[in-house]
């Protein structure tokens, strides 16, 4: 029988009571998902330090790099309960393990990753399958009691890992045999990784993942698609003296959230708290926390709680902050690009499909594979206001979540996407791509009005043909500046048109594949300043 196989084999007999129970109805039953689809990293991101990942025959293979802190391969999604099975081999001398429920974040350590962690060991103490808490409390249960856990390792060989997260209840499995179980909610719901452990050797030593699967066990309430009524900003009733005075809360999709707890809006500073929650089973509460910290969404308000040294009462109502430039009338003289009667002044970048959707007296949305649209005549320096909404796509992640952007003169991006409450990088909204993340983040939750005011000034050029000065750029972002006097060397990433050059150019709006909509869109031509 091949390895693989009689390694899973264990498995099912060692799990023959639980496969009773879910028969008989007392678990839950789910559908196992894939987390490694055997070719690629898609859907993982790493964090800490600079151990390399690949993916390489149907294996992820983490190999470490001297003199780097702990790496860690981490999941877009986040996991509340549920069931997690996967094989690993380890070379030996390596330190590793597979994080779950765990959270990175500035607020905490400089965004150091942390939370639980299902160790592989390989060295003589041979704590395979014991639960430490990595950058925080260190080990919750070792296997120093467990003789039977500790002789099932398998070393130079595939091993397998069962992982059950349920409530406060965590427990582990290694190849059929008990290992850890502990009791404790400090982080209800956190992403999986898989960690890489910092060494000073100059040998290079792997550890292979392989066959990582779940089923995930929440329950959420399936019918918020449109309208989320717990995402957005939540404010403080009055002065209660806390640090706390605003929480930003982010659907994440299958019922998970994070929410930022800050000191105010439209800072650039980190958050003072991040918490990972997630939905009750009808949908109607969201329950959060970390650590001392914890956090509830019920009823129309947002209640916080910090225990301990300092301790914290919070209680918020929900917020809807509008921009102030929203319905901004075109000044005189203003060439009007779109005020919802038509789109004549539009026309197709690259002749695709029939168009994007018009709704007469409303806005244009983006047709997924319609094709980026352009005005049909050009500008040099000019004056744009525009107005976007990004749509709720919860269970997406970077840039699949409500991307789009606005190219000026068809070389220079200012990124539009769904980046509310996340940190500021240069391909999220605001960003201009490739150049500048913008000084905060002021995007608005998905699905809510937003605003560009841009002022942008072309590169100059002398007689002979020579840049003499570069493309400056000015973007206000919901009446907040972004970027003041931006110098942009050059065309940004994903442009179409490389060739910079002082003569009016179009403006394009892309298509990238989401349904982003656009209204009141007018250009002031400052040519004659």
């Amino acid at each position: 029988m091949p390895e693989k196989r009689m390694t899973r084999s264990i498995v099912l007999a060692a799990c023959l009571a639980v496969c009773l129970l879910v028969a008989a109805g007392g678990v839950e039953s789910e559908e196992w998902e894939s987390l490694f689809n055997g070719k690629n990293l898609g859907g993982w991101r790493q964090r800490g330090g600079e151990a390399k990942y690949k993916a390489v025959d149907g294996v992820i293979v983490g190999t470490t790099v001297p003199n780097t802190p702990n790496s860690f391969l981490c999941t877009d999604r986040l996991f509340g309960d549920f069931i997690l099975e996967l094989e690993f081999n380890v070379d030996r001398g390596l330190n590793s393990g597979v994080q779950i429920r765990s959270e990175s974040h500035r607020a905490y350590k400089d965004g150091r990753v942390h939370g639980y962690q299902v160790e592989i060991d390989p060295s003589e103490r041979a704590y395979s399958g014991g639960i430490y808490d990595e950058a925080r409390r260190g080990w919750l249960a070792d296997l120093s009691d467990n003789e039977v856990a500790r002789k099932a390792f398998k070393q130079g060989e595939w091993n397998l890992f069962r992982i059950e997260a349920r409530g406060a209840s965590i427990k582990t499995w290694l190849n059929g045999v008990p290992a850890a179980g502990i009791e404790d909610s400090w982080t209800p719901v956190g992403f999986i990784a898989l960690q890489v452990h910092s060494t000073d050797s100059d040998k290079p030593l792997q550890v292979r993942w392989r066959d990582i699967r779940i089923q995930d066990l929440d329950r959420y309430s399936r019918a918020l698609h449109f309208r989320d009524p717990h995402m957005g900003d939540w404010q403080v009733d009055g002065s209660d003296g806390s640090p706390v005075k605003i929480a930003q809360v982010i659907a994440l999709g299958r019922g998970k959230y994070r929410v930022n707890l800050l000191g105010e809006f439209a800072t650039p500073a980190a958050p003072i708290m991040v918490m990972n929650g997630r939905a009750s089973s009808n949908g109607k509460a969201v329950t959060f926390r970390s650590g001392d910290w914890s956090g509830r969404i019920e009823g129309g308000r947002f209640t916080g709680t910090k225990e301990g040294e300092g301790a914290i009462l919070l209680e918020m109502a929900k917020v809807t902050r509008l921009s102030p430039t929203l319905g901004a009338e075109p000044p005189p003289g203003a060439v009007v690009l779109f005020d919802g009667t038509d789109l004549d002044e539009w026309q197709k970048a690259d002749g695709k499909l029939a168009g994007w959707e018009f709704v007469r007296g409303g806005e244009m949305t983006v047709v997924r594979g319609s094709g980026s649209i352009v005005t049909k005549r050009g500008f040099a320096d000019l004056k744009l206001h525009m107005e976007f909404r990004a749509p709720l796509m919860p269970n997406a992640r970077g840039q699949g979540r409500g991307n789009s952007g606005v190219y000026i003169q068809d070389r220079y991006e200012v990124q539009i996407l769904d980046s509310y409450g996340l940190e500021t990088r240069d391909n999220e909204c605001g960003g201009v791509y490739q150049v500048a993340a913008p000084r905060v983040n002021m995007c608005a939750p998905p699905m809510q009005w937003q605003t560009y005011g841009i002022t942008f000034h072309t590169p100059r050029f002398d007689s002979s043909g020579a840049k003499t000065s570069n493309a400056r750029l000015t973007v206000v972002h919901n009446g907040i500046t972004i970027h003041e006097d931006l110098d942009i060397p050059g065309p940004t990433g994903g442009s179409r048109n490389k060739k910079e050059t002082s003569e009016p150019g179009i403006i394009l709006l892309q298509d990238h594949g989401n349904r982003v909509q656009f209204r009141n869109i007018w250009a002031v031509d400052l040519a004659g300043e």
